[in-house]
């Protein structure tokens, strides 16, 4: 479990395996390169300002863009078991 605490907002986490859900967010947002999606830990904060500059969104709806695919990641590994 990864965490970064951030202004006024939730603690940004990612639970399990990144790249799924990474995958799952390059499908709804091509524009997204693997680099924009490379997730280091302790560099939480990187990875959020790449997205948001490359889709053009503000910070709070990177996050409920992680959020929804890490619930459909869950929900497919569910399904699968």
């Amino acid at each position: 479990m990864n965490m970064i605490p951030l202004a006024n907002e939730d603690v940004f986490q990612i639970n399990g395996d990144w790249a799924p859900q990474a995958k799952l967010l390059q499908a709804q947002f091509p524009l997204l390169t693997d680099v924009d999606l490379h997730f280091d830990t302790g560099k939480e904060h990187e990875m959020l300002i790449r997205v948001e500059t490359r889709l053009s969104i503000k910070r709070n709806e990177v996050l409920d863009l992680i959020r929804k695919c890490e619930l459909k990641d869950n929900n497919t590994r569910g399904k699968q078991m």
